[in-house]
């Protein structure tokens, strides 16, 4: 049951991403909030990772939230 813990995590690391969004529209595409509005809470489905969809022309701006709530960038810029 140690991943439903990690799943509250992730949960709560993807909040502070949606609280910043504003005004970029996006869409989450699995992960924990997938499991919210499917199961009513978090920690119903196994997973590891959160899918952003996104607009190419918002990636700037996403990438900007990510980097306030703490996420850095592991890609190298040319």
């Amino acid at each position: 049951e140690s991943w439903k813990m990690l799943g509250k995590i992730r949960y709560a690391e993807v909040h502070k991403i949606v609280e910043k969004m504003e005004r970029i529209p996006y869409v989450i595409l699995k992960g924990e909030p997938l499991s919210v509005l499917c199961y009513g809470q978090e920690g119903e489905r196994e997973t590891s990772d959160v899918d952003f969809l996104i607009e190419k022309k918002n990636l700037v701006a996403f990438e900007k939230v990510l980097s306030e709530v703490g996420f850095q960038s592991i890609k190298q810029r040319e």
